[in-house]
């Protein structure tokens, strides 16, 4: 066997085993990224000591880039989450659709708010509505739950400022206002159309999806979201969401347009920190006004809780990337 090939072997092994030992052992997702780049580093034949130094040079490469943007992003949706935002900008996403096509809606609800906001805050702040439409619209929760799912997943994955396609953007050069721009297109093409398939798949077969079986007999529980009662308006809403977008996409066309002639003032703003800053500002402010200094204190605060374990996947990530790079 070729050394490439034998690279490429390598590769899908250490692969295999990160997807195994999250999925299957349950181990945490950034060390068994470390554990593949150590088995990455060993198979292709790189020193130990290499590997290692290849890992913390990956970590902190990766973070020196990230860590910011990521911890803005976090701060950005949970504001936007804790100040009724996100939810205001759901009900007027669904109101928009006729009652026909309301599973569209929620799906692009979930794309939406996903960019911005965790998936599983995503997740909890559409459920409710959705089983509400429920009846009205003829469907199952499992129509409901789809639809939230597969829009969730697209823009969590592919549309920026979400930490996943940030960092992947970093790993591989890619200017942030074209991913936002193709990702958000593509994904969401993507998302109507898996969701038809979805539905239609669902609606034929009653092997997917039998009421009397996977649904338990205490029926469907919601916990009650508490938002303050003094929720900003939907455009409001949209402003810490769309603004670094807008800042990014600036810089994107600027760069294409004028080449190395670009200001540097476009490369400023078009920054992802900067952007991301402006954006987290803005929902700090929309939050003060919603809820009161204290509370949108708070909210910021806590949401860097769950910061850690997101700067160490992210980093971890990196540490991969940068030994497929040495080998």
């Amino acid at each position: 066997m070729s050394h490439s090939a034998w690279l490429f072997c390598a590769l899908i092994i250490s692969m295999v085993v990160i997807l195994f030992l999250i999925l299957k052992v349950k181990l945490n997702a950034a060390i068994s990224l470390v554990l593949g780049s150590i088995l990455m580093g060993v198979l292709s034949g790189v020193s130990t000591l290499e590997t290692i130094d290849g890992i913390n040079a990956g970590f902190g490469s990766m973070l020196k880039g990230m860590g910011l943007p990521i911890g803005f992003g976090i701060i950005l949706g949970e504001l936007v989450s804790a100040s009724g935002g996100a939810k205001v900008i759901a009900d007027q996403i669904v109101k928009a659709f006729p009652k026909d096509k309301a599973i569209y809606a929620i799906g692009l609800a979930a794309f939406v708010l996903a960019s911005p906001v965790y998936f599983d805050v995503t997740f909890v702040i559409l459920i409710p509505i959705g089983i509400a439409l429920m009846k009205e619209i003829n469907k199952s929760i499992a129509h409901v739950v789809g639809a939230i799912t597969i829009g969730a997943a697209a823009a969590h994955t592919m549309v920026p400022p979400t930490p996943a396609p940030l960092a992947a953007g970093e790993i591989f050069g890619f200017d942030t206002g074209l991913m936002i721009a193709f990702g958000g297109i593509i994904g969401l093409i993507g998302v109507f159309l898996v969701i038809k398939i979805y539905t239609t798949v669902l609606d034929k077969s009653a092997k997917f999806w039998k009421p009397e079986s996977d649904i338990s007999e205490e029926g469907i529980v919601l916990k009650e979201e508490k938002f303050p009662e003094n929720k900003p308006s939907f455009f409001v809403s949209l402003i810490p969401i769309i603004l670094p977008i807008v800042m990014i996409i600036i810089n994107t066309v600027a760069n294409s347009v004028m080449g190395e002639a670009e200001p540097e003032i476009f490369k400023f703003i078009g920054d992802k920190t900067t952007a991301l800053l402006t954006g987290a500002i803005a929902a700090y402010i929309i939050a003060v006004k919603s809820m009161g200094r204290e509370k949108a204190e708070k909210a910021a605060t806590d949401s860097l809780s769950s910061a850690g374990i997101v700067f160490l996947i992210t980093g971890a990530g990196g540490a991969f990337s940068n030994i497929i790079t040495i080998t």
